[in-house]
């Protein structure tokens, strides 16, 4: 299947390696998706388009390929299996080049572990003391991991470890960036939020500022959050731009005072948090959200056998954590804070089996309704 995250993947690596000139081939679903991700997100890069059955002026035939064997990459971009071998010995007749086939490849598989039998979640209310006390721990676990493991802090990679950092690792780690910004603005744009230049965007969880880079160069004002002074400091040295501004929080409360937004966004962070430190931020996101504005975040909902108890959990060690919110609960709070859900679909990025969902919310914008 040829999803807008294999596609990413792909054009991040070549370009990481130099490569910058493509074949998108055929021009058919596959191929008008990789020209329209490319026209919107990378300028520099040079393509031609080819296809077999359309006669067109600017769209080259298999048998023209010769010609380019050497200096393009190839996209294959279908996964129509009616046309699937046809397509593949006709390049083996005609290209020598380098293939990329978007539909082989690689990606993890989604592991759904929440069915209707599935037990309830044992989740346990706490006071606000206690939840000072445990985002207490949670920030002093952070402020290390930003101290001595800030890049593999946001994303568990062996390579982005702090001995077997390389400035390719660098350049891969800030690139891939630009595959979030592009789903954020693909999203907005199925739900007509408008265009992103004249919008607020709050980032929240900005990490070492990978995506934070390239929301500054597509919104007009980008506000970056984050609980972990290390990775901040890191953020502000790599992102430069006037339309950035850049927030620690150093109590849980903060949250309620950061600007209002027009989208919020947030991936592989809440999971970080436990129960009652995400329904805090959830309840202050949805109301730092502007009437009408959009907010999207990624959290896990289900864990089977999964439980929170203050007392149990205080005596654990501190460090990465891996939490779930019930999904149930998502929505009540949604609801309580006049935001009406457009899109929930899977959204695996936590390496485990769970449901990790990805929500957008949209807050009314406070029409007064007749009966």
């Amino acid at each position: 299947m040829i999803t807008i995250k294999k596609i990413f993947q792909s054009i991040e690596h070549y370009i990481s390696i130099g490569k910058k000139r493509f074949i998108i081939y055929p021009y058919g679903k596959g191929g008008k998706l990789v020209e329209h991700l490319i026209k919107k997100n990378y300028q520099d890069i040079e393509y031609i388009l080819a296809d077999n059955y359309l006669k067109k002026d600017g769209i080259y035939s298999v048998g023209q390929l010769k010609e380019f064997s050497q200096e393009y990459i190839l996209f294959l971009c279908t996964d129509n299996p009616e046309i699937y071998e046809d397509i593949r010995r006709g390049l083996k007749e005609n290209f020598t080049g380098e293939i990329c086939d978007l539909a082989q490849t690689d990606t993890k598989g989604q592991d759904i572990t929440f069915h209707f039998a599935s037990p309830k979640m044992q989740i346990e209310e706490i006071s606000l003391e206690q939840r000072a006390a445990v985002f207490d721990r949670t920030k002093r676990a952070w402020k290390k991991l930003g101290e001595e493991e800030p890049y593999f802090s946001v994303i568990t990679h062996e390579e982005l470890k702090t001995q077997n950092i390389t400035q390719e690792v660098l350049s891969r780690f800030f690139l891939s960036g630009r595959a979030k910004t592009a789903e954020i603005c693909a999203s907005m744009e199925r739900n007509d939020m408008g265009e992103p230049e004249q919008l607020h965007i709050l980032e929240l969880g900005c990490g070492c500022g990978r995506i934070t880079k390239s929301l500054a160069e597509r919104f007009g004002r980008v506000t970056a959050v984050d609980i972990s002074e290390g990775n901040l400091k890191i953020a502000r040295e790599n992102v430069v731009s006037d339309n950035v501004e850049f927030v620690l929080i150093e109590e849980v409360e903060e949250y309620l005072t950061l600007p209002r937004a027009d989208v919020i966004y947030s991936v592989i962070v809440l999971q970080h948090n436990c129960p009652p430190i995400i329904e805090y931020i959830l309840k202050a996101m949805m109301d730092r959200l502007n009437p009408g504005g959009v907010f999207m975040f990624q959290v896990p909902t289900y864990l089977n056998g999964y439980s929170f108890v203050y007392e149990d959990y205080m005596r654990q060690a501190e460090g990465m954590e891996m939490h779930c919110f019930p999904q149930n609960r998502i929505f009540e709070i949604a609801y309580a804070n006049h935001c009406i859900p457009l899109e929930v679909f899977p959204y695996n990025s936590t390496g485990r089996s769970d449901n990790s969902m990805m929500f957008l919310f949209r807050k009314e914008k406070g029409q007064v309704y007749e009966s």
